[in-house]
């Protein structure tokens, strides 16, 4: 947490001649035992707040806002990149440390039990993916990757769209922050054609191969990774209890289904 502060001081640092996130003015690493960063205040209207049919209007200039973002340039030790998204590894790592984690608290044992049981039909689901993936990398290279580009983090402005949140930025798949933001709002009835509308803004702007592939193959991992984060979060939070349970376990294996 504390270290997540001062990434975003520097990132934002980094970014600022981008124009894509708020100015960062001051760091101080003891506030009261505590970082702080003082950021620019931003006028504007966060993009949840609009009505469904007004997000709408805008949908197509996020996306060529997300391009932008994704074609900073970048040196690997400029930034502080945690694990890059250069592959599936990270999501794969990270869903075995929090399976096991659930595992651990006598509490959720069984919950923990039933989403192992899971792990190798979502594994070899990534595992599929892995080849367009690599393909794609080896002819474009690596996208800066923004990780926290959902619908309640976009605001806004007069001048254009700001992102918030800027404490974890990584490089390499270049549907990575795409597939973020529209895993953020699948739940929209018109999701089908906003996600067509998106994915052909971004490709006005950029020529990626197989790109809408990608978007679709890291949808399908975040959505794995939201479910096990939840239930990691919720156990985590000590409430000792996974919330929603069946409807989690319902869905990792509609998904499983869909890609056997």
């Amino acid at each position: 947490e504390t270290n997540g502060i001062i990434d975003e001081y520097k990132i934002l640092k980094k970014i600022e001649e981008y124009e894509v996130g708020p100015k960062a003015y001051y760091l101080t690493e003891n506030f009261f035992g505590e970082p702080m960063i003082f950021e620019e205040y931003l006028e504007g209207k966060l993009l949840e707040d609009f009505t469904e049919d007004e997000q709408k209007k805008y949908f197509s200039e996020v996306a060529k806002f997300i391009c932008k973002i994704n074609s900073i340039p970048f040196q690997k030790n400029d930034f502080p990149f945690q694990e890059s998204v250069t592959s599936y590894t990270k999501s794969k790592n990270a869903w075995k440390t929090r399976i096991e984690f659930i595992l651990d608290c006598k509490e959720t044992k069984t919950c923990g039990q039933e989403l192992f049981a899971f792990l190798p039909g979502i594994e070899s689901i990534l595992n599929k993916f892995e080849d367009r993936l690599q393909r794609v990398l080896k002819q474009v290279g690596n996208s800066f990757v923004f990780e926290s580009a959902h619908l309640g983090h976009c605001l806004k402005t007069s001048a254009g769209f700001r992102f918030f949140n800027w404490e974890q930025v990584s490089y390499g798949d270049p549907s990575y922050t795409l597939a973020v933001f529209l895993t953020s709002i699948h739940e929209r009835q018109d999701f089908e054609k906003v996600k067509k509308t998106m994915i052909d803004s971004y490709l006005q702007q950029k020529s990626i191969p197989e790109f809408a592939e990608l978007v679709e193959q890291r949808i399908t991992e975040r959505h794995i990774s939201n479910i096990i984060y939840g239930a990691y979060m919720s156990v985590k939070k000590e409430t000792r209890i996974v919330s929603d349970w069946y409807e989690k376990i319902k869905r990792i294996e509609q998904i499983i289904k869909e890609h056997d």
